[in-house]
């Protein structure tokens, strides 16, 4: 995996994690995404999948 994309799963799970969750979710990686300034400009234009 790339670091980004393992930097993504480690804020994801802090996302998780601080709203008491034991699963990622899409809402967790969104979160994740929307709450870092690298990763906005490199993801920020992207639609991540609610299932």
């Amino acid at each position: 995996m790339s670091i980004s994309s393992l930097l993504v799963l480690e804020l994801a799970g802090n996302a998780a994690k601080d709203n008491k969750k034991n699963r990622l979710v899409p809402h967790h990686i969104h979160l994740a995404v929307r709450n870092d300034e690298e990763q906005r400009k490199l993801l920020g234009d992207v639609m991540i999948a609610k299932i």
